[in-house]
């Protein structure tokens, strides 16, 4: 019993079977470089999109915050507006006020000249004479 074994000889069935698993190797290794290659290139473009989708959420985010940035203002404007005409109308009622307040015979006159009708009333010769004048 030896345990040296013989080299199998040339052109025998291993080297046969060993140059197809090479060339079998060889073909699947092509196979998955083309495979990365077009996974590498997939990935390019789904990153070129992703940029270009952040681009436009980018803008877009700008065009939102102007937009906030001019409502803001307009409610600010409008705040002021309503004070100022909330403002204007208490002066008008107060005036109002006042001029009623003016306009409006004191109850002595008022009482002076229904006693002048109540007299008028009781001598009414006296009426007719005032109008003669």
């Amino acid at each position: 019993m030896s345990c040296i074994q013989e080299p199998p000889s040339r052109g025998g069935p291993d080297i046969h079977q060993s140059i197809h698993e090479v060339e079998r190797l060889t073909s699947e290794i092509a196979s998955l470089e083309q495979q990365h290659n077009e996974a590498n290139a997939q990935l390019a473009e789904a990153t070129k999109a992703l940029v270009k989708h952040a681009e436009a959420l980018s803008e877009e985010k700008e065009r939102v915050q102007a937009i906030e940035a001019e409502l803001k203002a307009e409610r600010q404007r409008f705040i002021e507006k309503y004070a100022k005409v909330k403002r204007d109308l208490s002066n008008a009622e107060d005036e109002l006020h006042k001029t009623r307040r003016r306009s409006e015979p004191s109850s002595e006159a008022l009482t002076s000249r229904f006693m002048d009708f109540l007299k008028t009333l009781e001598n009414p010769n006296k009426r007719a004479r005032s109008t003669d004048n």
